[in-house]
């Protein structure tokens, strides 16, 4: 079985935990085929002092114990159903999915309006922006590092449910 990991820091697996976020975009590249196709199952990557103590000293691998890189699919609880595979440019992201990619909206207290954002696990916040799309840019930038998105790629589209 396949894994796929999602961001921590910035809450994303909490977010795919929670039935937030059900997409996510991966780089394409040239020649290759989609990692994931529809109806594929796929393992959330978590780290296993995340999910259970009973991974403590039983598989004698402890690199999984605090980097979900190196976990096993096998050991994960949680998986998803992929449900759509598209391959599209990165701005073409449209403000609904932004929020099907974790962006959240949020009511500013004492105003009228909403701004959208995402939670930073390190500085113990919402970092928000006035529009959905600016906020992802934002966002897509700290992932894939500073003009991620001002290059545009191509990217595959991936529609997925949390199964269990």
């Amino acid at each position: 079985m396949k894994k796929i990991m999602f961001n921590d820091r910035y809450g994303l697996t909490n977010d795919v935990l929670n039935g937030i976020k059900t997409m996510t975009r991966r780089n394409y590249v040239p020649g290759k085929k989609s990692r994931y196709k529809v109806n594929d199952i796929v393992a959330v990557a978590q780290k296993y002092s995340d999910i259970s103590t009973i991974f403590k000293g039983e598989y004698g691998d402890f690199r999984g114990w605090w980097n979900k890189m190196f976990v096993k699919s096998n050991f994960m609880p949680h998986h998803i159903k992929i449900l759509n595979v598209e391959l599209q440019r990165l701005q073409d992201i449209s403000s609904v999915d932004c929020g099907k990619e974790g962006i959240i909206s949020i009511a500013m207290e004492g105003d009228d309006h909403l701004e959208y954002g995402y939670f930073d696990t390190n500085k113990g916040y919402y970092i928000t922006y006035p529009h959905a799309k600016e906020a992802y840019k934002n966002l897509i930038d700290k992932l894939g590092g500073k003009g991620s998105w001002d290059k545009n790629p191509l990217v595959w589209a991936y529609t997925f449910k949390l199964i269990d």
